[in-house]
């Protein structure tokens, strides 16, 4: 993403998502957090539901960091539910490429294997 791009997305959404690439998964739990509590509204229903899915997504590794592999299979079909691969995406973000990899670590996470390499979050 260039600096042209970033501009044009809420600056929690690129910290979030700078964070959640970095592993840094409590904090960007804290930083989505903040925007999701900002997006009121029926306008912002879709942009919620993203939020929230992104954020029970990087709980979900949070938990697998450490060992808690019921607790992250728990946040992953949360967030899952949650992603409306048809609806708008203004942040453009490759939901697709990121459900792709939720699901592929599910068999993993359900027994209880280390993950070696973790998902990224990237922009169309």
């Amino acid at each position: 993403m260039n600096l042209n791009q970033k501009e044009m997305f809420p600056p929690l959404l690129i910290k979030g998502i700078d964070e959640f690439n970095k592993q840094q998964y409590f904090q960007c739990h804290e930083t989505l957090e903040t925007l999701w509590r900002s997006l009121d509204g029926p306008a912002h229903i879709k942009e919620r539901l993203l939020t929230q899915a992104i954020i029970q997504f990087a709980v979900g590794y949070y938990h697998w960091q450490r060992s808690n592999f019921q607790g992250a299979e728990k946040l992953f079909n949360k967030g899952l539910a949650k992603i409306d691969q048809t609806a708008p995406n203004p942040a453009r973000i490759d939901i697709q490429s990121l459900v792709d990899q939720i699901v592929s670590d599910m068999p993993k996470v359900v027994e209880h294997c280390r993950l070696e390499e973790f998902p990224v979050i990237r922009f169309l």
